[in-house]
């Protein structure tokens, strides 16, 4: 019996936030590394890299703030 896409469970946004912020520090720690082993070639690059990890984690830490504020009007609607 096949799965339907409607069957599965959503991921939570605070759990989808939590895996992009470590995604974009592992893409710094990369870049680090790649920087003190090769120095300034490849540049241009890492500053992409790193400032693509800078737009990612904002964008997830935006994420983790709404998640918390959606929570707190819940519970004062419910209480």
């Amino acid at each position: 019996m096949a799965i339907s896409p409607l069957d599965m469970p959503l991921p939570s946004p605070i759990a989808s936030a939590l895996k992009a912020i470590q995604e974009a520090n592992r893409t710094v720690a990369e870049v680090a590394q790649e920087v003190a082993l090769r120095g300034a070639e490849g540049l241009a690059e890492n500053v992409v890299k790193l400032t693509t990890a800078e737009i990612a984690a904002k964008a997830a830490a935006e994420v983790l703030r709404t998640a918390a504020e959606l929570e707190d009007e819940t519970l004062d609607i419910l209480a």
